[in-house]
């Protein structure tokens, strides 16, 4: 899995990704996201999961959507957005401060991966 270490909070290891821009859907966003944060192009698989995440410091609420995708091109780097990447076994994730639910919707995503790929 190709993980980010986040500049800004909560600077945990995630999947690339953030907010929606105006009138853009869920699944162009993931790929804007990989491609802002890491400097990747992806192709999307299918949506594998859908969570609620509610930062209570600042009492806000995210609807996390979690897709299986595949490396198009380009070679994953550090930017302004993520301080660290690489490529992690999903067995690794829960030894990294990684944000909430990261290693379930990681398994979600292998799954999804290894039946289209069959």
């Amino acid at each position: 899995m190709l993980l980010a270490r986040r500049t800004k909070p909560p600077f945990k290891w995630s999947f690339p990704g953030g907010r929606l821009e105006p009138g853009e859907s869920a699944k162009d966003a993931a790929i804007r996201e990989a491609r802002e944060e890491v400097f990747v192009e992806i192709e999307l698989i299918t949506k594998v999961a859908e969570r609620e995440v509610v930062l209570d410091a600042q009492g806000l609420r995210y609807l996390i959507s979690v897709f299986a995708a595949r490396l198009a091109s380009g070679e994953p780097r550090t930017g302004p957005e993520a301080s660290e990447i690489g490529w992690f076994a999903i067995a690794d994730i829960a030894s990294l401060d990684a944000t909430e639910g990261l290693e379930q919707s990681a398994r979600e995503a292998e799954r999804a991966f290894l039946a289209a790929n069959r």
